[in-house]
């Protein structure tokens, strides 16, 4: 779409026309890429976009891959055979070919370079010349060209065919010819012939045949092949087209074009013809209508090449300036700069019935946009009262102009007939009545059925319909808050937004709805409505609300494709909601309450800036006011789709070792942290490619925007890391994959669990035979123990009785016989056989009840006092907490240091001596027996009785000892026998026994 200048608005005081005002003025929005972004020279000879999708371009400080992210610059270092590179091309076999400047050839392949210095080939093509093109022909003969002679390398053969043997001269053009020959379209050396001009020099299996053409080309152009094999090239008459021997001019030389010299031709995708010149940019013709006035990029500076990549972007590079970029989608977008003013911002943008676009801007001007002839808007100084402020606001009605800025409301009449007419509606006289004042400048206008609605910083103002004076108007609110716009919705409700939220007024008064929602209680910069009369919001901060009847229906954010939550401006077109924010600008596909699709617009697009203040929108064409200009994209010629990205591996490290892509690597398991590189190529949108990755098939795939994957630890495993791109919302590239296997320490394979599997099972076997082993060891040694215990008591029972003490009773029962004592010898004698029977009774038991002990005891010293009288006397105290039937003690264990006590320490007295029994329970649960006499003391009972006593004592109490011994050990207790003297401070020092034994024998 062309469009010139029509006329400026220019709202400052001049008296009738403005001559030098600040017109819009068209460019096209380009990326410019230099040595401060990474390449080698400002100059470009030639670039390639290959079949990979990078971007190569060759300089004269070697030669440089862009990725869209990042240039990496390869020189003879690297493998190159020049710095200066004069052509690059890539063959059927994915070659990168680099034509150097002193002659010689270097291809890049799977990340290397080979030259003449590690390649055979190579060393046989170099020539004493410049190689200047470069052609593969339908047998994949590769030719390359200088400016008379011709190399062909075919395999690993190579031929030379010299141009001045053959008839040629300069430079030619190669060609497949019809019939599977070669042409080389040339001019012809010096032969007397008259009118000869060119020559097509055909090679055949019949040999070379000439065929005298017409149109030459000219000397040093660069020409192009066509899609369907035939070549366009520049003549001295211009633009000619060769097939076979068929020659046409399509283009005649224009008077432009011959005050330059033309460096070469290129053609894209989209029937475009490039010419790029030494000094006047690069024209660009529509190749179906070559009649049509071409299109001019980058005026006045030299080109020395075009291409077309992947994405459908137009790359030039120049002499000495670095290289442009035009995003696909150009010729759908016209760009406009405020031009004679440092600044470009447009702050609004509005549109008229004829298809006029009006722009505000700095210094009170308002530019427009028309179709056809230019004109301007004539004003005098006295009906306009502009300082050199901005234009907030523009809206148009009828054939009606409102214009607000930041201290003026002015209304134009009818702008399209020569009786333009003009009026101030603010006044700026305090003392002035029902007139808007300026405080913080008109901000928003609307219209409402009949009557236009203000909005200053201020206050919102409507007609005051109460006199008939159109310039009168009222304000509706106090000044108490910052408004920054006003909407009359379908039913006449007045809407506005304020510092505090959203407001509404039905004549009767103010409603504030803050309260219905936090989101409506903040900053509300600008109103729209949709056709099912849903108020669209734009919040600057929480993003796009949707709003009707008190409900709040709809939230749209950043995280639901919204450009920013920091929305500016809106307008609702059709089924389209357009939101202007900080950060582009975002269409939004509504009807009927739900959201169809969600689209950014920005720099990547074509935009000249993401910092939007405002949009317009209708059937044919979309107005961006931004921060850097107006950009208007033409809706009507077909999207730009976005394709997947081609994606690549470029980098697999590990501990920072470079690893082979194509090999499938096995490590140990300390080598567990790779770190991966990576780009996904988009040219238009490189910032917005977004990269999913995973390590093992059918793991969730996850997302990021960096280049590179650090992983500082991966399990043992068999991995498959696959990585793909998709750009924003828009489909997934086929996935790139490693596979790598990181195995287990060895404690950790299945050979060593199974080692020790079976070790913990012999283990297992033999602690169990060794358990059980053990048990029958202590089994065999209870039984010993048993085995013994019973040998002693069977001891004890042999030792019962002590003969002394049978001999005496003997002797006692003797006395009572001979004396004629019958009753005294038979109680005495019942007794002892009673005692007899009771020793008989326990001698079969290891162990007897307390009670029953006691009884024996009882037995034994009743017998004991009835022969010695009053001079023993005995007690037996039980502790009370005693269960005496149920506690078990070993049998006969007391009675021999019972008998001890009486014998040899009571009975050597003069005096009457006494026995005493105690037995307690601890409060451990022990039973502890005390037998305490008053008698004579251990040290002279020993002196007194002898040895003879002595050894009886010494077995009697190893034999009890030994017993207790084997009990402690058989039920896990201590047990022990104490001896001590009884009164030790006395002379008869008497003797006390102590037992410990356990209170649970059973």
């Amino acid at each position: 779409m062309d469009k010139a200048l029509t006329y400026s608005v220019a709202l400052i005081s001049q008296l009738l026309l403005f001559t030098g005002g600040r017109s819009l003025a068209q460019e096209a929005t380009m990326k410019h890429y230099t040595v401060k972004d990474g390449l080698p020279s400002g100059t470009i000879y030639s670039m390639l976009n290959d079949s990979k999708g990078y971007m190569w371009l060759a300089t004269d400080a070697g030669v440089s891959q862009f990725d869209g992210h990042k240039f990496t610059n390869f020189t003879l270092s690297d493998g190159l055979s020049d710095n200066e590179v004069i052509k690059i091309a890539e063959d059927s076999k994915g070659r990168i070919w680099l034509l150097g400047f002193s002659g010689t050839l270097s291809y890049y392949c799977n990340g290397k370079f080979f030259n003449p210095s590690n390649d055979t080939v190579l060393k046989k093509a170099k020539i004493n010349g410049t190689y200047i093109y470069f052609f593969e022909d339908r047998e994949y003969r590769l030719w390359f060209s200088t400016y008379g002679n011709y190399t062909i390398i075919d395999s690993n053969a190579v031929k030379i065919i010299e141009g001045s043997k053959e008839g040629i001269h300069g430079e030619g053009i190669v060609m497949n010819y019809s019939g599977g020959d070669i042409g080389i379209l040339a001019p012809l050396s010096g032969n007397g012939i008259q009118g000869e001009n060119c020559g097509l020099f055909v090679y055949s299996s019949m040999g070379r045949i000439r065929h005298i053409l017409k149109y030459n080309k000219e000397y040093r152009s660069r020409f192009c092949y066509l899609p369907d094999g035939s070549v366009l090239f520049v003549s001295p008459e211009g633009i000619a087209r060769q097939k076979d021997t068929a020659q046409q001019l399509i283009l005649p030389i224009t008077k432009e074009l011959a005050n330059t010299k033309i460096y070469g031709l290129s053609y894209s995708s989209d029937n475009l013809l490039w010419i790029e010149t030494k000094d006047k940019g690069i024209y660009c013709y529509n190749y179906n209508d070559l009649s049509a006035a071409p299109k001019r990029y980058l005026e006045n500076k030299g080109i020395a090449d075009m291409a077309e990549d992947n994405e459908h972007n137009i790359w030039i590079s120049t002499f000495g300036e670095g290289v442009y970029l035009l995003p696909a989608g150009y010729k759908n977008i016209n760009n406009y700069y405020c031009g004679n003013y440092e600044k470009h911002n447009v702050y609004c943008v509005a549109k008229d019935k004829k298809g006029n676009i009006y722009t505000g801007h700095d210094g009170a001007t308002v530019n427009v946009l028309k179709s056809g002839a230019s004109s301007m808007l004539p004003f005098k100084k006295k009906e306009m009262r502009f300082d050199n402020t901005r234009v907030n606001s523009l809206l148009i009605h009828e054939d009606d102009i409102w214009i607000g800025t930041d201290d003026n409301l002015v209304h134009v009449y009818n702008p399209y007939n020569m009786g333009i007419k003009v009026r101030n509606l603010l006044h700026t006289d305090p003392g002035a009545k029902n007139m808007l004042t300026p405080a913080f400048g008109v901000k928003d206008l609307a219209w409402n059925q009949n009557n236009l609605l203000v909005c200053t910083g201020a206050a919102i103002y409507v007609p005051d319909t109460s006199v008939y004076v159109n310039n009168l108007f009222k304000p509706i609110n106090k000044p108490d808050k910052r408004y920054y716009c006003v909407y009359a919705d379908k039913k006449g409700i007045i809407w506005y937004g304020a510092s505090n939220g959203l407001y509404s007024y039905n004549g009767a008064g103010e409603i504030n709805h803050a309260s219905e929602s936090i989101y409506l209680s903040n900053n509300i910069y600008d109103i729209g409505e949709t056709a099912d009369s849903v108020l669209v919001l734009a919040s600057y901060g929480y993003g796009l609300l949707f709003y009707k009847e008190g409900k709040l229906l709809q939230h749209l954010t950043e995280a639901d494709g919204l450009s920013s939550n920091l929305c500016r401006k809106v307008f609702v077109q059709s089924n389209n909601i357009y939101v202007a924010t900080a950060s582009g600008a975002t269409r939004i596909a509504y009807s009927n309450g739900h959201i169809d699709a969600v689209k950014k617009f920005t720099t990547a697009n074509g935009l000249l800036s993401n910092n939007m203040n405002g949009v317009y929108a209708d059937d044919s064409e979309i107005c961006f006011a931004t921060q850097e200009g107006l950009t208007v994209l033409n809706t009507r010629m077909p999207e730009i789709k976005i394709a997947a990205p081609p994606v690549y591996i470029t980098g697999i490290t590990e501990k920072g070792k470079e690893l082979l892509q194509d090999s499938n690597y096995v490590f140990s398991y300390n080598q567990n942290a790779l770190q991966f590189s990576y780009t996904g190529i988009s040219y238009r949108l490189p910032r917005d490619v977004i990269y999913q990755y995973r390590l093992t098939d059918g793991q969730v795939w996850m997302e990021t925007k960096n280049t590179s994957i650090d992983i500082p630890y991966l399990a043992p495993g068999i991995y498959h890391f696959q990585l793909r791109a998709k750009i924003s919302n828009g489909p997934v590239s086929d996935a790139r994959s490693f596979y790598f296997t990181i195995e287990p320490p060895f404690w950790k394979t299945y050979w060593f669990a199974a080692l020790c599997a079976v070790s913990f099972i012999i283990l297992v076997i033999v602690i169990a035979r060794y358990l059980l082993w053990a048990r029958k060891q202590s089994d065999l040694e209870q039984l010993k123990i048993k085995d013994q215990v019973a040998y002693l008591e069977q001891q004890a029972l042999q030792a019962m009785m002590n003969p002394h003490f049978i001999f005496n009773v003997m002797n006692s029962i003797q006395h009572y016989i001979n004396n004629n004592e019958k009753h005294e010898a038979n109680l005495y004698l019942a007794d002892f056989a009673r005692l007899i029977r009771m020793n008989l009774d326990i001698s079969s038991k290891r162990y007897i009840p307390l009670d029953d002990e006691v009884a024996y005891l009882e037995l034994y010293l009743s017998l004991e006092r009835i022969r010695f009288g009053q001079k023993l006397t005995y007690n037996i105290a039980i502790d009370p907490g005693i269960d005496g039937d149920e506690t078990l003690i070993p049998v006969m264990l007391l009675q021999p240091f019972i008998e001890n006590a009486i014998w040899h320490g009571v009975m050597p007295k003069k005096e009457n001596g006494h026995v005493q029994v105690d037995i307690k329970k601890e409060e451990s649960g022990m039973i502890k027996i005390i037998i305490t006499d008053d008698g004579i003391g251990l040290p002279v009972a020993k002196e007194n009785t002898g040895a003879g006593i002595k050894t009886h004592q010494s077995k009697g109490m190893k034999m009890t000892q030994q017993r207790l011994d084997l009990i402690g050990k058989i039920t896990g207790h201590s047990l022990y026998i104490h001896i001590t003297d009884a009164f030790p401070g006395e002379h008869y020092k008497g003797t006390t026994v102590e037992f410990i034994l356990p209170s649970d024998l059973s």
